[in-house]
């Protein structure tokens, strides 16, 4: 899971910084706002999803 927060975060905070406004076209700034803003509020989702399942996890006992 630390592997996926990491690759969502390498990703797209860059975006949300605005790095792709010289690579992109200049019409298509506006769809990288919205891009970065939805990426902005997906993250407390992902976090809170993540809380809640974890609190369904429940630990094996092992056999020893």
């Amino acid at each position: 899971m630390n592997c996926l927060v990491f690759v969502y975060n390498t990703g797209l905070l860059p975006v949300a910084a605005g790095t792709l406004v010289p690579i992109m076209i200049v019409s298509i700034f506006g769809w990288l706002t919205i891009i970065a803003g939805l990426a902005m509020a997906m993250s407390p989702v992902t976090v809170v999803t993540n809380f809640l399942l974890l609190g369904k996890y429940t630990l094996r006992k092992r056999n020893t």
